[in-house]
């Protein structure tokens, strides 16, 4: 009974049912969890309004509520507007607040539209400006605006009265138009004679060419004739013509347009009209033509003989005052010329006029016989050479081609014996011919025949790469003697013992097979004995051979190794790092044979390419670094061999003109002194260097016997082929034994700091250094 009574009363886990069962909640729960179900989680408890407005309802429809029930709920304008306002404030908000209302026009048009867009439509729709620029008034409505723009508007547009058709003209501007501008206004002629024209009409009126006014200025036709006009001859296109002659009529085949301005065939009626026709000549074509058809300036407008006529005077001027009237010529060439050039004419331009032979034979005959005569009797004629086509007298046509003529054979002045053109001749010397003195570009010999350049350069040069016979070694052909005899380490001596060697053999020989060569006993009884008796010597003869060869010692050059006493010699000779050896390339130095392999990538005598590895510029270790005053005195020498050769080339050409002198004809020999005379000059500025350079030698030698040691600085040789050094190669072998050798060099010659570096930073053709290498 009690376990029953807990169960049902006590028990905080017994389930019970929540309090708002009434209102819908069927969930049970922990008695445990009753209260907090009841506050916090059941959707059918009370809870407030979270908006504000006071109002307590279920949870479940709290939500529902706030969103579409509460007064204070805030709404946006359903009229459009950007405004949130609370819910019962919307009808008063709609009604006379809200900018989206509808308003009707207060201008008078009756159209409702946004409050917000009244002040805009009033302004820029109900009253708007005057569509006539310069106006500037605002009207409205429309009705009133159209009534002001059609009949009352200053700036409005009209049509000119007397109907010229302006477009544009304003109704404030149409008195001043009709009376000063509008081209149907009448005006007088200014010339007087009577009539009261339209303004347009004018210019046709009193036009010169085709004008009706019979007080009109014009130009005499005789005077047009010779000038130059710019013819309009379609929109935009202009052609140029010059004015050749004047008729009164065209000749006959001439096809011209038709008079249709009613001209009549009286003479006096087509010059005071202007109706005559002038001989026009164009770019591509010859026409007659009246000017009075064409639109056309003069070109030249000075220089009038004549000068501006009276239309009505005009035909007793052309008839009788004009001094370019024309008649025939008195000699009888038939040409019709004018007054005014009659004595030019017969005297300067008449084919009729006598003339005397202008070659200078004194005959005497008619201009237009002149020609033939010149060209086919005269004895002064000048014909051409069969050969270069040259026009020369018949006379001296036999000199020319024996002395003078560029396309007469003659054999080279060299002895080739090849023949050719003469005008050959100079290029073949100059660039062809065998037997022509060439210079060697390697050792700079320049008393070579170029056809044996090629055997010198391959044969006898001794700066050509050739190859050690015994070693191997590639090196220029002046290095390969003494190279064979002192230096190479393939070479073949003889022993002391009379045997013959390689000389890199010979220490090594000396010291382990020479048969006649005496050493001490190792033992150390103080004789010396040949190798092929010493193990005889050791067992049988030596004082100190009880088992002394057994015993160990420490070197005695102080290598560190112990060796059996027997072979001490043999180690000191042959095996001992502290040993003292010969250089086998030949330099002459003694070290430790430990720093033998050092000493040979430093060694004078070394074989050592440039920074490209080209065989070509391989030399000796010693040729690269060498005093700066011998790189200076070398660069003179250098020049100075260039200028020698160039003012050799120079006198030979002299003699060349020299020669042309005395064999050219006299019309030839003012030319040649010239050129005589240029190359003198060129060779006298050529001497003035030579004397210069050798000033320059002077000054080093002063130098360096006034410096002494100071100009024995030592400097990097750069190769003429690769501008490369071999510090460069040096450093792409990544020898860096020899790098610190040859700056080290430099340092202790009297270099500093800025030698090294400039040493360091010197750059071949191809823009390497020791740094980028």
């Amino acid at each position: 009974d009690v376990i029953q009574q807990h169960s049902d009363e006590q028990c905080p886990m017994r389930y019970l049912g929540c309090k708002f069962l009434p209102r819908g909640c069927c969930e049970r729960i922990y008695a445990k969890d009753v209260e907090q179900h009841e506050v916090h989680r059941c959707p059918y408890r009370d809870v407030p309004c979270r908006v504000g407005c006071g109002k307590v309802m279920m949870y479940r429809s709290r939500v529902e509520h706030e969103m579409e029930k509460c007064p204070d709920r805030m709404i946006q304008c359903k009229q459009g507007c950007p405004l949130d306002l609370m819910a019962k404030e919307m009808r008063a908000h709609m009604k006379s607040d809200c900018v989206k209302r509808l308003v009707r026009c207060r201008v008078g048009c009756g159209e409702l539209l946004p409050y917000d867009e009244l002040d805009a439509h009033e302004q820029n729709v109900c009253i708007q400006p005057c569509q006539w620029e310069g106006c500037g008034k605002r009207i409205g409505p429309e009705d009133t605006r159209e009534c002001h723009e059609m009949f009352l508007c200053e700036r409005r547009i009209v049509k000119c009265p007397l109907g010229c058709g302006v477009v544009g003209l304003c109704a404030e501007h149409r008195s001043a138009h009709v009376a000063y501008q509008c081209p149907k206004r009448p005006v007088p002629c200014r010339f007087g004679c009577g009539k009261t024209i339209e303004f347009a009409q004018v210019s046709a009126h009193e036009a010169s060419d085709g004008g009706d006014c019979p007080e009109r200025l014009v130009h005499c036709p005789n005077d047009v004739v010779g000038r130059r006009l710019k013819v309009q001859t379609g929109p935009g296109v202009y052609e140029f013509a010059t004015v050749k002659a004047y008729r009164k009529q065209p000749p006959p085949g001439w096809v011209v347009k038709a008079i249709t301005d009613g001209s009549d065939d009286h003479q006096e009626e087509l010059e005071a009209h202007g109706n005559g026709y002038f001989k026009l000549i164009y770019a591509k074509s010859v026409k007659w033509e009246r000017l009075k058809d064409l639109s056309y300036v003069f070109i030249d407008r000075a220089g009038w003989t004549c000068g501006w006529i009276s239309a009505s005077a005009l035909y007793d001027h052309v008839t009788k005052d004009c001094v370019l009237r024309s008649r025939l010529c008195v000699l009888g060439c038939g040409q019709s010329i004018t007054l005014k050039g009659t004595a030019h004419h017969e005297s300067a331009m008449c084919p009729k006029r006598m003339h005397d032979c202008r070659r200078g034979c004194g005959e005497v005959m008619a201009y237009e016989e002149l020609e033939s005569h010149e060209n086919g009797s005269c004895v002064e004629r000048v014909i051409g050479c069969d050969g270069c086509g040259e026009e020369i007298r018949s006379v001296d046509m036999e000199h020319h081609v024996k002395q003078k003529c560029p396309m007469a054979p003659v054999r080279c002045l060299y002895g080739c014996g090849e023949s050719m053109h003469r005008g050959r001749l100079d290029n073949h010397m100059a660039h062809y011919c065998p037997k022509r003195t060439v210079e060697c570009t390697k050792c700079g010999l320049n008393d070579l025949w170029a056809e044996e350049l090629s055997l010198h350069t391959d044969m006898e040069c001794p700066k050509r790469i050739v190859e050690c016979p015994l070693c191997g070694e590639n090196m220029e052909a002046s290095y390969l003697p003494p190279h064979m005899s002192d230096i190479c380490t393939k070479r073949i001596v003889e022993c002391e013992c009379g045997e013959a060697m390689k000389y890199e053999l010979l220490a090594d020989h000396k010291i382990l097979d020479c048969a006649g060569f005496l050493r001490f006993c190792p033992l150390g009884c103080g004789m010396k004995v040949r190798k092929v008796d010493m193990k005889k010597h050791q067992f049988e003869e030596c004082t100190k051979r009880n088992n002394q060869h057994q015993k160990l010692i420490h070197c005695p050059l102080g290598c560190g190794k112990e060796i059996a006493f027997h072979e001490q010699f043999s180690h000191l000779t042959t095996a001992c790092p502290k040993r003292i050896m010969e250089c086998p390339i030949g330099c002459g130095m003694i070290v430790p044979a430990r720093s033998m392999d050092e000493h040979k990538l430093v060694c004078d005598r070394r074989i050592a390419p440039c920074g490209a590895n080209c065989p070509s510029c391989a030399r000796q270790l010693k040729s690269w670094v060498i005093p700066m005053v011998e790189i200076d005195r070398a660069g003179l020498a250098t020049k100075l061999n260039n200028i020698d050769a160039t003012i050799r080339k120079l006198e030979l050409q002299a003699a060349s003109v020299r020669s042309d002198i005395q064999i050219m004809p006299k019309v030839e020999e003012f030319r040649l002194q010239q050129d005589l005379a240029r190359i003198n000059n060129i060779i006298a500025g050529h001497a003035g260097e030579r004397g210069a350079v050798l000033d320059e030698q002077r000054q080093l030698d002063q130098y360096v016997i006034q410096e002494g040691a100071k100009a024995l600085k030592l400097q990097l040789v750069q190769c003429e082929e690769h501008t490369s050094t071999a510090l460069i190669r040096a450093a792409a072998s990544n020898e860096l034994v020899l790098v610190e050798h040859l700056l080290e060099l430099i340092r202790c010659s009297g270099g500093d700091q800025n030698d090294v570096e400039s040493a360091i930073n010197t750059e071949s053709r191809e823009g390497h250094t020791a740094l980028t290498r």
